[in-house]
């Protein structure tokens, strides 16, 4: 079994990855291309057995696998830990250049809207990044969908200890203004936060 663990970038995906491989599932992220080449894998591309690797695919270009997990995260604080991973500070310039074209080369809108078909996928777990590590609810339910006995202590585990592991969580509320309000509304900020399950949107 074949295991693709998703998102769009900075929402979380190391921390699932790592959830997955809590379950006993080994990872390996060679198989997979890099996000957005427009190509399928070949046949025979991806090495067999049971595995999970870690993508920023595009719904679009999503290579074939067994099971999909997909990963959502407040798209403000999206914003905020992007900036923290690429940039040396977090300034409300910054911060409305990221939303305008910045983030992840491509802006808020145009790169979220790209991840939509997940949240629509009946065959797709999709899982918010807030719930998984807060909630031992949600890493069982990924081991129920995948089809795997859950492993005690595996919640416990879930916090630090990845790539972009910062010690702490980015929060937007510490560095919004009322520019980045209007900055927000102006890329459609708010009914993105309403489709992805946050907030209340316009």
């Amino acid at each position: 079994m074949i295991i693709l663990s998703n998102g769009a970038p900075k929402t979380g995906t190391h921390a699932l990855v790592k959830a997955i491989e809590l379950l006993g599932i080994p990872r390996d992220d060679s198989s997979f291309r890099t996000q957005r080449t427009g190509e399928d894998l070949a046949e025979g591309e991806m090495r067999e057995g049971l595995w999970t690797g870690l993508g920023h695919f595009y719904y679009r270009d999503r290579p074939k696998v067994d099971k999909i997990v997909h990963i959502v995260r407040d798209p403000r604080n999206v914003m905020i830990s992007w900036l923290r991973w690429v940039k040396t500070s977090v300034h409300t310039g910054l911060i409305a250049a990221a939303i305008r074209g910045e983030y992840a080369s491509g802006g808020l809108k145009q790169v979220m809207e790209e991840f939509f078909g997940y949240l629509d996928d009946p065959d797709v777990l999709t899982v918010q990044f807030e719930d998984l590590i807060s909630d031992e609810a949600t890493i069982r339910s990924i081991a129920t969908y995948l089809g795997m006995p859950y492993i005690d202590g595996a919640f416990e585990g879930i916090w630090g200890g990845t790539k972009t592991f910062s010690d702490t969580l980015s929060e937007w509320e510490k560095d919004w203004s009322p520019i980045l309000d209007d900055v927000w509304a102006e890329q459609d900020g708010p009914a993105i936060e309403k489709r992805l399950g946050y907030g209340t949107g316009n």
